[in-house]
This record gives C-alpha cells, structure tokens and sequence, in this order.
C-alpha cells in the first residue's frame, strides 16, 4: 500500500549450548545506515523480552509516491556472547 506506514518487528535469538544468555543490553543495530532507500524508520521500542528471545518495534514509513521494494538488514548484538561476539 502506497504512502501506508507499517510495524516491523525484529527478531534477536540466542541458542546455545553452553547457557550463555541474552544481556539486558543486548541490542538491534541497522546495517543500511541512516533512512532506507525508499522510507524511514521510527525509533526502536523496549524490547519485549520472551526468555532467548528478544522483539524490538519500529515504523516504517515509505518516502511519498513511492512504490516497489525496499530491503533492511540488521544484526543482533548479544554482550554475553563472546564466542559470536554479538
């Protein structure tokens, strides 16, 4: 839908086999720097917290009269895990 924010949510998940858990400040980090290609994304929310598993919110608002695709990558950062190094 053409001009028509929408919520994205991402995903952060930790799955190890030593117990190495998720740290309060674990965090998302945008790989594609400063807007998108097409939009802008609000700020992220508190992460929802499920166990291993971490859920951050944000908008994404298409630039106007633009329609087609646009990508966003990201990474999950773990402090606790220093075998990944997040």
């Amino acid at each position: 839908m053409e001009n028509t924010p929408v919520s994205l949510s991402f995903i952060g998940l930790e799955v190890s086999l030593d117990g190495t858990t998720i740290s309060e400040s674990a965090y998302v980090t945008i790989l594609h720097y400063g807007s998108t290609e097409n939009g802008f994304l609000s700020s992220f929310t508190n992460p929802e917290e499920h166990d291993h598993v971490r859920k951050w919110s944000v908008t994404y608002t298409p630039k106007q009269n633009i329609s087609g695709r646009d990508s966003i990558g990201y990474v999950f950062v773990n402090p606790n895990n220093y075998i990944n190094n997040g």
